[in-house]
């Protein structure tokens, strides 16, 4: 089993309820399994400066 990652606490204080609010958690399928999945997707700006 993983170790989990340490957390540094002056960030975790300050954004750490905000990233949970951002987190995705739910269900990921891939050939016909099904599994748990989370994360945060970083999506760019498609508005920004050559991309319209």
């Amino acid at each position: 089993m993983k170790q989990p990652a340490p957390t540094r606490d002056e960030i975790a204080s300050e954004f750490g309820r905000w990233l949970h609010q951002l987190q995705f958690v739910g269900e990921g399928e891939r050939d016909g399994n099904v599994f748990r999945a989370w994360g945060i997707v970083y999506v760019q700006n498609p508005y920004a400066e050559g991309r319209t």
